[in-house]
């Protein structure tokens, strides 16, 4: 499939790139089928991989589960940053809590409460 489309694209650019006709319908519904295949084999993949977690989640297959898992999601080549922020080695701690001291603030006292009527006014409606 992918030939043919490069075979039509090399054709269409011979003719010189006509926008209408015949050859350009052509290169267009190639274009539309492969980008199509390329999809449903990614979808299908896709497919393949969440059957066969859920068939080792269901055989109780804790080591290939993971095994699994881990091919899917996980990457490799993560490697710790040696610069963060313009800063290096020793002074990237400072800079992770400066930012986290901006962004997170732990619960207070009534917090919990609060959250509790939220949802509950929530759950109400």
């Amino acid at each position: 499939m992918k030939q043919r489309c490069i075979d039509i694209t090399n054709l269409w650019t011979s003719i010189g790139r006509p926008r209408s006709g015949i050859i350009n319908t052509e290169r267009l519904q190639c274009k539309y089928r492969y980008k199509q295949a390329i999809k449903e084999a990614a979808d299908d993949e896709s497919k393949n991989m969440n059957d066969s977690l859920f068939n080792y989640l269901c055989d109780k297959n804790n080591v290939s589960f993971w095994k699994s898992w881990r091919k899917q999601f996980c990457s490799r080549n993560i490697q710790p940053t040696n610069l963060l922020n313009g800063k290096s080695s020793t002074e990237i701690l400072p800079e992770f809590t400066k930012y986290y001291t901006c962004v997170f603030q732990p619960n207070t006292a009534n917090a919990d409460a609060k959250f509790k009527v939220d949802v509950d006014s929530i759950l109400a409606d």
